[in-house]
């Protein structure tokens, strides 16, 4: 028998961006935790935050255990912790189309902050400079691809979590139109436009303040805003649109 670490559940922190439980599935696991024990431990790093398995120790908290097995990871970078638990969400849980597209765009960001790129001809990613580095060991577009989701599926998801404005995704989470990736197309493309606009506004806020020019990046700046807000109106109006529709 493999015995694995045991932590105090108490001791496990949890962050503040999870994605959050689904009552069903903590009832699943419940039965099953009672029947056979916990079968895939939760997973942590040396600070005992949580990385993978909020279910699980949802499932045994109700329970009533107090303490709970785990995989501990040291992982020295919080983004490769991060990127273990994008997978893990992406492989093994069942996601509507909003919150599969969140991840994707995320785990793409995470790799480009890391330095970290596909070598050509290889499945592997290196860090600038030639180390190679594990995980991840696929780019997101090959592990889409062995989820089952091609290239302009990718993509379509891609813009979907870039292009739709914060404030309307979450009148957005956990309404049917979260799944329906017809749906939030729709709305990221409404205001594209304007997107762009508050984009080349806010570089050149950002160009002039480096410029120590205050007055011009304050211009900018407003400017921006006054895309935004429009970019927001456009969207919400595609949203009550695709609503009243469904």
């Amino acid at each position: 028998t493999i015995h694995m670490p045991v932590v105090a559940i108490k001791q496990v922190r949890i962050g503040p961006n999870r994605r959050p439980v689904k009552g069903e599935k903590v009832s699943e696991l419940m039965e099953s935790i009672k029947a056979n024990g916990l079968l895939n431990p939760i997973t942590v790093d040396r600070e005992y935050n949580l990385i993978a398995g909020l279910h699980r120790l949802t499932a045994c908290k109700m329970l009533g255990y107090e303490q709970i097995e785990c995989n501990i990871l040291d992982y020295d970078d919080i983004k490769q912790a991060r990127l273990a638990e994008i997978d893990e969400n992406l492989i093994r849980s069942e996601l509507d189309a909003l919150e599969r597209a969140e991840l994707w765009e995320e785990r793409d960001r995470l790799l480009a902050q890391m330095g970290i790129r596909a070598k050509r001809g290889q499945n592997q990613y290196s860090r600038k400079g030639g180390e190679l580095v594990s995980p991840p060991s696929k780019t997101t577009s090959e592990l889409a691809k062995e989820l089952g989701y091609n290239e302009r599926t990718l993509q379509q998801g891609k813009q979907i979590a870039k292009s739709i404005l914060p404030e309307v995704k979450k009148l957005i989470e956990r309404t049917p139109i979260a799944k329906s990736p017809t749906a939030l197309l729709k709305i990221a493309r409404a205001g594209s436009k304007e997107r762009e606009m508050a984009e080349l506004a806010e570089k050149a806020a950002r160009e002039a303040e480096a410029k120590s020019q205050l007055e011009e990046a304050q211009k900018h700046a407003q400017l921006a805003a006054q895309a935004k807000e429009k970019q927001k109106e456009l969207q919400l109006v595609a949203l009550r649109s695709v609503t009243a529709q469904k």
